[in-house]
């Protein structure tokens, strides 16, 4: 149900981030709104506000306590009133017991077993091209941005 919605705001994100050097303050907006959807915006807040931090130390942090400014009261209020630091709906579909803990370390070395090795390659690749991009002149012109630039214009 939240899905598209979702992933609308965090192609946004992605594509205000990158568009530019410097962070646009729209994204941190965005971002708190994605983080509010789903709780694997969090991950996609922490991975570009670091990133912002890592382009400028100054923009980073008004990024970042904009981000904070939005989605910190509401967490808050969240967790006051419902008392858990995840969504209802997390908890009725997993659960926290000691039973479904054990099921779901065996389905994780059931998948390790299987699918590490591609994990690990894939990770290796994935920190190759990010040390790779981060050597280049300019964030703007990493790949990610000339592809954003091109689907938008």
């Amino acid at each position: 149900m939240e899905t598209v919605p979702f992933a609308t705001l965090v192609t946004a994100v992605i594509y205000l981030h990158a568009r530019d050097e410097t962070p646009s303050l729209l994204a941190p907006v965005l971002l708190a709104l994605a983080s509010m959807t789903r709780p694997e915006g969090w991950l996609l807040a922490a991975v570009v506000c670091l990133d912002a931090l890592r382009r400028d130390v100054r923009h980073g942090v008004n990024y970042c306590v904009l981000f904070v400014a939005i989605f910190g009261p509401y967490f808050l209020w969240r967790f006051w009133y419902y008392g858990y630091l995840l969504p209802n709906t997390f908890y009725a579909k997993v659960g926290y017991t000691a039973a479904q803990v054990a099921r779901g370390w065996a389905y994780f070395r059931a998948f390790w077993n299987e699918w590490g090795a591609v994990c690990l390659l894939g990770s290796l690749m994935f920190a190759g091209a990010i040390v790779a991009l981060s050597k280049q002149q300019s964030p703007a012109d990493s790949s990610l941005a000339a592809a954003a630039r091109e689907t938008w214009s």
